[in-house]
């Protein structure tokens, strides 16, 4: 048969339907706008960049709350709406990661996402609670809406950890905590680290 071969169809992804966590995420970005613009930020060549980039941001996390809106009101998702989503992770990338000149010379650590904190302390059991993350999971979250139909959609979530250390030991940094996460050998124990509700939402 003639003729041009059809096209790859797009993807019928999905944005979680909460324009109101989009809305926050507007007005925090907005409101780190205003700071650059009063504290005159934006004339240093690093705080342009960073201005750049918290405007592209906006710009996306806007778009996606128009689509998160449609969602909540059952309305059809255009073809822009999916091609947008689509392309997430090359807008992201394009747009938000830092480059090298944010980055010390062979500090690899500071592009990565794992961090922990100390959200509270037991003085009389000498007792720390930490809160943590770690690398990135992948995620798959079955859809059935109205107009994409039953469909399974992936993307990726924290990881989280939640533990406690002798206050004896010393308060944890993050340095510390990197050093558990990305060593290999260590997975064993830092999977003792992480809650019981979790032990259910991962394949291992």
């Amino acid at each position: 048969m003639g003729g041009k071969p059809f096209g790859n169809p797009v993807p019928l992804g999905y944005v979680e339907p909460s324009p109101r966590t989009f809305d926050a995420i507007a007005t925090m970005l907005s409101r780190f706008q205003e700071i650059l613009d009063k504290y005159e930020l934006g004339e240093e060549e690093h705080w342009n960049s960073v201005r750049a980039r918290v405007e592209a941001f906006l710009e996306c996390v806007l778009l996606f709350r128009d689509i998160a809106e449609k969602a909540v009101r059952e309305e059809p998702f255009s073809r822009d709406d999916y091609l947008a989503i689509s392309r997430i992770t090359s807008y992201l990338n394009a747009n938000l990661l830092l480059d090298s000149t944010y980055v010390e010379e062979e500090d690899e650590n500071q592009l990565r996402m794992a961090i922990v904190a100390d959200v509270a302390t037991d003085a009389l059991d000498g007792l720390v609670l930490y809160a943590a993350t770690g690398t990135p999971r992948r995620i798959y979250v079955f859809v059935n809406d109205k107009w994409g139909g039953p469909r399974v959609t992936i993307g990726y979530t924290y990881s989280y950890y939640e533990f406690t250390r002798p206050l004896s030991e010393g308060r944890m940094t993050d340095e510390e905590w990197r050093e558990l996460v990305y060593d290999e050998t260590r997975q064993g124990e830092l999977e003792k680290l992480a809650p019981l509700w979790t032990e259910d939402l991962f394949v291992r």
